[in-house]
C-alpha cells in the first residue's frame, strides 16, 4: 500500500466512524455512537484530517447528553494526527473537563465538508 491509499484509507475510516456515529445517536444508541466516536479519532492520520481537522459535530452531541469522557478521550486521539490544531484542541480539553460546551466553530462542519475522492 502506498502512503495515498494509507491516507485514502484513514480519512474514509473517520468518516465512516462519524457517520456511523450519527447513526447511532439517531438511533438512540448513546454507547454505539460513543464506540464510534472514538474509533474516528483512532486513525492514522492524513493530510486533510492534519490540516483542517476532524469534525466536532458528533462529540458536541455526545457532550450534549453529558459523555464527557468520551470527548475527551476523542479529542486526546485528535491530537495525534492534527498537527496544525492551533491550540484548539487543548482549549476545547479544558473546556470539557470544566463542565462547558466548547465553541467548535467551523470544525462542527468538517468531517463531511472535507474528505473527497481522489482517483
Amino acid at each position: 500500500m502506498n502512503k495515498h491509499d494509507a491516507s485514502f484509507l484513514s480519512d474514509a475510516d473517520h468518516i465512516g466512524h462519524i457517520v456511523l456515529g450519527h447513526l447511532a445517536l439517531k438511533a438512540n444508541d448513546v454507547e454505539k455512537a460513543k464506540q464510534h466516536l472514538l474509533l474516528a479519532g483512532d486513525v492514522q492520520g492524513s493530510p486533510v484530517l492534519g490540516s483542517f481537522g476532524p469534525g466536532m459535530l458528533l462529540a458536541k452531541q455526545l457532550l450534549e447528553k453529558g459523555e464527557r469522557d468520551t470527548v475527551i478521550k476523542y479529542l486526546d486521539e485528535c491530537a495525534k494526527f492534527w498537527k496544525h490544531d492551533k491550540g484548539s484542541l487543548e482549549t476545547w480539553i479544558g473546556e470539557v473537563k470544566a463542565g462547558n460546551m466548547p465553541d467548535f466553530g467551523t470544525s462542527l462542519h468538517l468531517s463531511l465538508n472535507t474528505w473527497r475522492v481522489v482517483p
